[in-house]
C-alpha cells in the first residue's frame, strides 16, 4: 500500500511539475507589434542594476548572468518576436532595447515608442539599441518627443547610453556606429522581425 501511494504522489509531482512548464511563458515569441500597432518590449533588467539577468528562450525563464561593472543606464530588455540572426540558433539574439522610463520589474511587457537607435558593432559584426520611451504615461519618467528632442535635451542620458554599451565588455571589440532617428529604427526592427 505505501508503494502504491509513492508511486500515485510520484505521478502527480511529475504531472504538476511537467505543467507548470507548460504554462510557461515564451516571451521572446509574442507579437512584436500589439493588436494596436505598437512595439512591445520584455523588460530584462532595472535601471540602476549592476545584475544582468537574460530571458532564456530554452528555459522560458529569466536567467541571472552575473555582476557587471556598469549600472544599466535605463531599463533594458527586447523585443519579442525579432532576431539579430535571421538563422536563428539557441544564441541567436533579439533586438536589445533601453527604456526610458519610471524603473520596471524583470518580466513586464510594456508598449513603447522608438526614440531612435545605437548602431554599433561588437567583434565586426553591427548590432543595435533601441531606445525607446513608454506609450502609457503611467510609465512615464520623462516627456520625450522623437529623435530630435532626445538629442538636444537628454544629451547626458544619450551619453551615458552610448558610453555603458561601448565600454560594458572590456574583452570584445566594440566600435560605435552613429546615433539614428525613430525611422531608422524602425526600419532596423522590420528587417530583423520573424514573422510579419
Amino acid at each position: 500500500m505505501l508503494r502504491l501511494i509513492k508511486r500515485i504522489t510520484y505521478l502527480f509531482l511529475s504531472i504538476f511539475i511537467c505543467s507548470c512548464h507548460l504554462f510557461t511563458t515564451d516571451y521572446s515569441a509574442l507579437e512584436t507589434f500589439d493588436e494596436d500597432g505598437n512595439l512591445q518590449v520584455v523588460i530584462e533588467n532595472t535601471t540602476g542594476s549592476t545584475s544582468e539577468v537574460d530571458f532564456c528562450r530554452v528555459e522560458k525563464d529569466f536567467l541571472p548572468q552575473g555582476e557587471i561593472a556598469f549600472a544599466f543606464p535605463a531599463n533594458n530588455g527586447f523585443i519579442p518576436s525579432t532576431s539579430l540572426d535571421l538563422n536563428i540558433s539557441q544564441s541567436s539574439r533579439p533586438i536589445d532595447v533601453f527604456v526610458v522610463s519610471k524603473a520596471l520589474e524583470t518580466g513586464n511587457i510594456l508598449t513603447v515608442k522608438p526614440l531612435g537607435v545605437l548602431k554599433y558593432k561588437v567583434e565586426g559584426t553591427t548590432t543595435y539599441k533601441i531606445v525607446a520611451v513608454p506609450t502609457s504615461t503611467e510609465f512615464e519618467l520623462y516627456a520625450i518627443n522623437g529623435f530630435h528632442d532626445f538629442s538636444e535635451h537628454f544629451v547626458d542620458l544619450r551619453k551615458a547610453i552610448t558610453e555603458w554599451t561601448l565600454n560594458k565588455n572590456k574583452t570584445q571589440n566594440t566600435q560605435l556606429l552613429g546615433w539614428y532617428d525613430e525611422d531608422e529604427a524602425f526600419s532596423v526592427i522590420k528587417k530583423h522581425m520573424l514573422s510579419s
